[in-house]
């Protein structure tokens, strides 16, 4: 199975090309869904064990810096300090 050549299907580059953007898409869509439904009153969050709700907010936030980079979490910091925020530039 060659890696190299990403024009056939036995290319894991073809097969897996938009598996992790699927994935951190559904975990981004879930994690919104939960907060909304929270909002709206709908689902009590203090039923929810805290430890579930920390893992759910890191890896949505692992899976932001993995679709837009370092640079855009850098970015963001360097806005939240512009603004009189916490952050650690």
């Amino acid at each position: 199975m060659s890696d190299t050549n990403g024009d056939d299907t036995e290319s894991t580059a073809t097969r897996y090309k938009y598996t992790n953007d699927l994935i951190l898409g559904a975990l981004v869509l879930g994690f919104l869904g939960l907060l909304t439904a929270a909002a709206l009153g709908v689902i009590d969050l203090t039923l929810i064990p805290w430890y579930a709700i920390a893992a759910l907010i890191a890896y949505v936030g692992i899976g932001i810096v993995w679709a837009f980079g370092p640079e855009a979490v850098k970015g963001w910091n360097e806005a939240k300090l512009l603004v009189g925020g916490e952050g650690d530039a």
